[in-house]
């Protein structure tokens, strides 16, 4: 169960997501067409307190501007999930070529295409790496996933509460200086799939 909350201020559109998974209820904050500025998880204790509390959040979001869709919406905002820029813009090592900060997302990408009809690239045979750069300049957002695609990214691959990146350093980085010397290869990539497909099933389970 997914609601939006939007206010319109000067050019920009701030945006709120409430989500109800089951006890917890999630909350997202941001602006429209950018990546989310905060979020955070609360355990309500159970499904019908998470609902009062998801009340008591949208009342007090409309008393400050917002206003909230008149349906319950089940798909997704645009939403940018990574840039290979903010990694090699950032605390990049000198030695690498900027081309290795697209390997850890574009094994992601390239792993898709297992659950999910998305657009074309994904269904040819292309390194995902060289998609990521050359088709998405290096910008993976919401565009390139359905409904379903998305709730798992948004859980499993967010980089400040995601699994993905301990996933990835746990068994690829475990002898190297960091995640950016994982070097694009199809024993690599297969391992990734087939971490990925673990907690996939993982997430479809508890869904």
């Amino acid at each position: 169960m997914i609601y939006k909350l939007t206010k319109k201020v000067k050019k920009n559109t701030e945006v709120i997501w409430l989500e109800i998974n089951g006890s917890l209820l999630k909350k997202k904050k941001g602006k429209l067409g950018k990546p989310f500025s905060s979020q955070s998880t609360k355990n309500c204790g159970n499904p019908e307190k998470a609902l009062v509390e998801l009340k008591k959040y949208i009342s007090e979001y409309e008393a400050d501007g917002f206003i909230t869709g008149t349906e319950e919406i089940s798909m997704f905002e645009f939403e940018v999930f990574d840039k290979a820029k903010w990694h090699y813009e950032s605390d990049f090592p000198q030695e690498l070529n900027s081309i290795n900060a697209y390997t850890h997302t574009g094994f992601y990408l390239g792993w898709l295409k297992h659950f999910q009809e998305v657009t074309d690239y994904l269904d040819k045979k292309v390194d995902s790496i060289a998609i990521y750069l050359n088709q998405l300049d290096g910008v993976f957002t919401s565009n390139e996933v359905n409904e379903l695609g998305y709730k798992f990214t948004n859980h499993y691959s967010d980089f400040k509460n995601g699994q993905y990146l301990d996933d990835y350093e746990n068994n690829l980085c475990s002898n190297l200086p960091s995640i950016y010397h994982v070097k694009n290869n199809c024993e690599n990539f297969q391992i990734v799939c087939d971490f990925l497909d673990f907690r996939f099933k993982e997430f479809k389970t508890k869904s």
